[in-house]
């Protein structure tokens, strides 16, 4: 157990403040490859917290009493499952730290370890959200902890960057089974982890980004020129970049992104609006706000979150 992580020695003020991060409730923890369940009680509730402001997540146990806090350099990868589950893989031997609060005490680092090992081993972790977690909420947490990620990979050699990295896909095939009222057993029917050559997904920025300085400069060649939008399309396993005509209709662009991408359909697209708030696309009317929120930045930019 590491006694001091960047972004915890000297930040109880930052851990203690709610602003700071993003919670989402949960039903419980899977840990993997050893197939340990930390579950949920209510005497004993979880979440999991993005940290943003320190660029750590963290497990809280026992409301709030303890937390296991992991910096996101210690994070290969970070995806929302089809079954609207976190999903991380871990670096072999990652730091991680725990802290303890004692009503209005100062938070300490502690050594004792509150799951009684079950992180020891731990390359995989599946978080459960309970059922009154938005999806909104956690697509907040995925596009956060990308872009923060990216930004320090570009920083330091985190072994983010680079085209060949591999990432894991789907860590779970997730069972039917539902966690019993009382939260104090397991699943019924509990996931079973998927054969290792299963998860194995490429995972690259297959098409270059587009020079910025190309992308902002619209010269009109004649009074019929139709502008395109710079489109990128943020999926749950990667970014893909496409041209859009500015004219075209919601469903026109659904149908484009399917074609293009070999897409199925999406259960909810969402656009960042101005002042970074997740705005639900719906139909031809939230398109139309989205391309003259676009406009009157004075961009022709926009990012789609697609899942």
């Amino acid at each position: 157990m590491d006694e001091s992580i960047d972004g915890l020695s000297g930040k109880n003020s930052i851990l203690q403040d709610p602003a700071s991060y993003i919670k989402v409730d949960l039903k419980h923890v899977q840990i993997l490859p050893t197939n340990e369940f930390i579950i949920s009680t209510r005497e004993d509730k979880l979440a999991f917290l993005f940290r943003y402001t320190s660029h750590l997540i963290s497990i809280s146990l026992n409301n709030m009493e303890y937390e296991i806090t992991i910096p996101l350099n210690q994070i290969i990868v970070m995806k929302i499952t089809k079954d609207q589950e976190i999903a991380i893989e871990l670096k072999r031997n990652f730091k991680k730290s725990v802290t303890e609060r004692n009503g209005n005490s100062p938070i300490i680092t502690i050594c004792s370890d509150p799951t009684n090992g079950k992180l020891n081993d731990a390359v995989y972790i599946l978080f459960k959200p309970m059922h009154w977690v938005e999806n909104n909420t956690l697509l907040m947490v995925e596009a956060g902890m990308q872009r923060l990620r990216f930004n320090l990979a570009r920083g330091t050699d985190d072994g983010f960057s680079g085209s060949n990295s591999r990432v894991k896909q789907d860590v779970l095939i997730s069972s039917s089974g539902s966690l019993a009222d009382s939260q104090t057993q397991p699943p019924i029917s509990q996931p079973r982890a998927m054969e290792m050559e299963d998860l194995l997904l490429s995972f690259t920025e297959s098409e270059p980004e587009i020079l910025y300085s190309n992308v902002n400069s619209i010269s009109t060649v004649n009074d019929n020129e139709v502008t395109e939008f710079y489109i990128t399309c943020v999926f749950l396993t990667e970014r893909r970049a496409v041209l859009f005509s500015q004219e075209g209709s919601f469903n026109q662009f659904i149908e484009h992104v399917q074609q293009r991408f070999g897409s199925s359909s999406f259960n909810n697209i969402y656009y960042k609006n101005k002042v970074d708030e997740m705005i639900s696309l719906k139909d031809e009317e939230d398109w139309d706000v989205a391309k003259w929120e676009a406009e009157m930045e004075g961009t022709i930019r926009l990012n789609i979150y697609m899942g």
